[in-house]
């Protein structure tokens, strides 16, 4: 509960998992990588295997660029 309201992308999980009362933040932790992964949460789904492809193609690179993986 403790993130409840502050990031877009677990807000936008928790309401595909049920939680339907939960307030949907407008900030995103770290846009630079996961702005596909939340974008694929809210649009149509024709759209989604697009946004979750580049999502996965750059997700590595990125995340190593912050130091998360040698």
């Amino acid at each position: 509960m403790a993130k409840r309201g502050k990031d877009t992308l677990l807000d936008n999980i928790a309401i595909a998992l049920g939680d339907n009362d939960r307030p949907i933040s407008p900030t995103l932790y770290y846009p630079e990588i996961y702005q596909n992964l939340s974008l694929a949460l809210t649009v149509p789904s024709e759209q989604q295997p697009d946004l979750l492809n580049q999502f996965a193609q750059n997700w590595y690179s990125r995340i190593r660029g912050l130091g998360g993986l040698a």
